[in-house]
């Protein structure tokens, strides 16, 4: 199967709107949309591609370096997809989780969520929402009624690397617990 290749978007190559987007903003009370839209949408795309809805502010920074430099205004971006409700932080994501999933306790989808952030890093994690939803979503359609209810845990995590790059079924099982 040939590795597919991420598309930059058009703005990319051009260096007058890439100055625009890597800037900070201007006031922290005021956001441009276009900015926001524009970063938002990226970060939605790298995370689909990656196959991973987990993501830190370092890896952000990382990925989003135009140029070899990391865009000034990615904090205020991430706090306007808290606030739009695109992502969330991966400590409030499990507690909703746990909160809501206490009547479901037998299903194998919150052991899934256990084991996917069972690995805790020093540096805040971020959910991004669609991407999550989208795995989710491709797990449960994939599964026949009698392995959504007989998956082991080390079942799931194979059964996970059909959907999430390698590296990241630790973060999706992680995710899916609420131990």
């Amino acid at each position: 199967m040939a590795k597919r290749k991420f598309v930059w978007p058009a703005e990319w190559k051009d260096t007058d709107a890439m100055s625009y987007f890597m800037s900070d903003f201007a006031s922290q009370s005021v956001k441009p949309i276009r900015k926001v839209n524009f970063w938002t949408s990226l970060i939605i795309d790298i995370c689909d591609y990656r196959r991973t809805p987990v993501v830190t502010f370092s890896e952000l920074q990382k990925c989003l370096a135009w140029k070899q430099t990391p865009p000034q205004c990615l904090l205020g971006i991430l706090q306007e997809m808290e606030k739009c409700k695109t992502m969330c932080k991966k400590k409030r994501f499990i507690q909703t989780w746990r909160q809501w999933g206490m009547g479901i306790l037998t299903s194998p989808l919150p052991s899934m969520i256990r084991n996917l952030w069972s690995a805790e890093s020093s540096e805040e994690s971020y959910v991004v929402l669609s991407v999550y939803n989208q795995v989710r979503q491709s797990i449960i359609n994939d599964s026949t009624p009698l392995t959504k209810n007989l998956f082991s845990l080390p079942e799931w995590e194979v059964h996970l690397h059909k959907y999430v790059a390698k590296s990241n079924v630790s973060h999706l099982t992680d995710l899916l617990s609420f131990s």
